[in-house]
């Protein structure tokens, strides 16, 4: 119910979190598969079966990109590398 990061896409096309697909594998206790908590169908991850593996989502994180622009519009935005806070900018040149 959260915002993604880091989604990952399974082959049935659904994308949920990295982390939360690492908890899903971890709690299923079966290393190299895992099960899609939406349709529940069950894929071999290939490679090493880590999940991070999966390929990245990139449609989800040009979303997420435009949703950073659009909250950085209308609430002011903590500075990386102070403790200032602006405006629709990520780092201040201080």
């Amino acid at each position: 119910m959260c915002a993604f990061t880091d989604p990952k896409q399974l082959p049935c096309f659904h994308s949920f979190c990295l982390h939360c697909l690492n908890e899903i594998q971890r709690t299923s206790g079966v290393h190299g598969k895992i099960t899609c908590p939406e349709c529940r169908r069950q894929f071999q991850i290939s490679g090493s079966g880590n999940p991070s593996e999966l390929p990245t989502n990139f449609r989800i994180n040009s979303l997420l990109d435009v949703l950073a622009i659009k909250e950085c519009s209308t609430v002011n935005v903590k500075c990386r590398n102070c403790e200032k806070r602006s405006a629709q900018t990520l780092y201040c040149f201080q």
